[in-house]
This record gives structure tokens, sequence and C-alpha cells, in this order.
């Protein structure tokens, strides 16, 4: 019953309400890949465009929705890219932005650019100052990692902790 209200209020344009029955569905059945669908949609309709992404990578079975869903999920990214990007413009040293842009880049499956970006961080912020640079280490290690490059994969695992105290 949640569901089927999850999609009259989202019909509606009621996203508020729509979201509530979507969760409520989730919670009785967390395999119910259609509320989680029509959660990551009307998520995405109120602009909360992160929580749309991880109810959208929640879903454990994508099934008849796996092209919908590999298409929602490519959309939400690129506007969240465009929208870090657009910060880089007026802010062109922000490690936030950098960051998440790592994050967005590599979900994209955009290795080149994720370490890029990554890689501003580990420069502008060598220290860890604003406790960016160990992530950024760590999932650029894991990009190399993926990619069977085990040598810098391990030279920042290693570089994790000793760069509180000195420039890296």
């Amino acid at each position: 019953i949640d569901y089927d209200l999850g999609l009259v209020y989202g019909k509606a344009q009621n996203y508020a309400q729509a979201e509530s029955h979507f969760e409520q569905a989730i919670a009785l059945d967390d395999n119910f890949t259609s509320a989680y669908m029509g959660l990551g949609k009307v998520l995405y309709e109120q602009g909360k465009l992160l929580e749309a992404a991880k109810a959208y990578e929640a879903i454990k079975f994508p099934g008849r929705y796996a092209s919908v869903l590999q298409r929602n999920l490519r959309g939400i990214y690129s506007v969240l890219i465009a929208n870090q990007e657009a910060v880089l413009v007026t802010s062109p040293n922000d490690i936030n932005a950098y960051f998440s842009l790592g994050v967005f880049y590599d979900k994209m499956g955009d290795v080149n650019r994720a370490i890029a970006a990554y890689q501003q961080v580990i420069e502008l912020d060598p220290k860890n100052q604003e406790g960016l640079t160990e992530p950024a280490l760590k999932f650029q290690g894991q990009i190399f990692e993926r990619l069977g490059q085990t040598g810098k994969a391990q030279q920042n695992f290693s570089r994790m902790g000793a760069n509180t105290s000195q420039p890296i």
C-alpha cells in the first residue's frame, strides 16, 4: 500500500509525501526495487541529488530496471559534476569540490579525471588540514589497484598517516 501511495503522491507532485511512503515500503522490504526507483525519482525531483543517487545505488537486483537505473545514475552524476566544476570556476582551490569531483568521476568510470581530482586535493592540502587528503590518497590508491597499478597504489597507501605532520 505504501508503494502505491508513493506513486499517487509522486504523480501529484507531492514529493515529500511520496518520499515518506516509498521509504516505508522499503522498510518493509529492502529488496523492493520499484520502491527504490520511486524514491530515487522523488528525491531527484526535490533536488536531493546525493540522496537520490544513494537510493538508486541501494538497489541490489535491478532486473528490468537496469538500463533505467544506469541512465538515472549517470544523469545525476553528470549534474553533480557540472555543479562542482562551476564551483571551481569561482573558487579554483576549493578542496571539497575537487574531492567531490574525484568521487563523481570515479562513479562515472572516468578514472583519469578522478585520479587528477584527488591529486589536486593532495597538492592543495599536503598536511591534511581539511581532513580530505587521507581519503583522497586512499580512494586514488584504490583506483590504482583496480587499474592493476599496484606500485602506485602502495605508494599512496604508504603516504597515508605520514602527511599530517609533513608535506607530501
